[in-house]
């Protein structure tokens, strides 16, 4: 997995989709390749979280990854849960319980943004993403 400070291939596209021309920070993966605009290091469970869509990705393809989950809430809303889950599952094993608390407030409503399309409520989102495997 590369990182680079550049924006995707696809920008143009996600910004049609999406309203996020003044958030920062965002962070996106296309195929093999995380695309950090704004630079810097990224933390552990960032890379965890954008590790699953490259895995998502490679499954796919890439660009008809893209094509669905800018269309198709549910798949995104699918799509992320997984990547959130790895991201709080590192986070559980190296983070102490303040910030552990406090991060999964953050990817919590996140995941209930606007960003992704204001599909589930943060309280959802809470309980879907740390819901212990094999739970319904």
């Amino acid at each position: 997995m590369k990182i680079v400070n550049e924006y995707p291939p696809n920008y143009k596209d996600i910004c049609k989709a999406f309203d996020i021309k003044d958030r920062e920070g965002i962070i996106f993966t296309y195929g093999d390749t995380v695309y950090y605009p704004q630079g810097g290091e990224l933390a552990q469970h960032l890379k965890v979280h954008e590790a699953t869509h490259v895995q998502q990705q490679k499954a796919m393809g890439a660009k008809e990854w893209w094509d669905k989950y800018l269309v198709d809430p549910e798949f995104r809303l699918q799509q992320e849960l997984q990547a959130y889950r790895a991201q709080y599952g590192i986070i559980k094993k190296i983070r102490n319980w303040r910030e552990q608390e406090w991060l999964i407030s953050a990817i919590s409503a996140d995941l209930a943004s606007e960003m992704y399309g204001n599909v589930i409520t943060k309280a959802e989102a809470r309980a879907l993403i740390t819901k212990p495997k094999g739970k319904k």
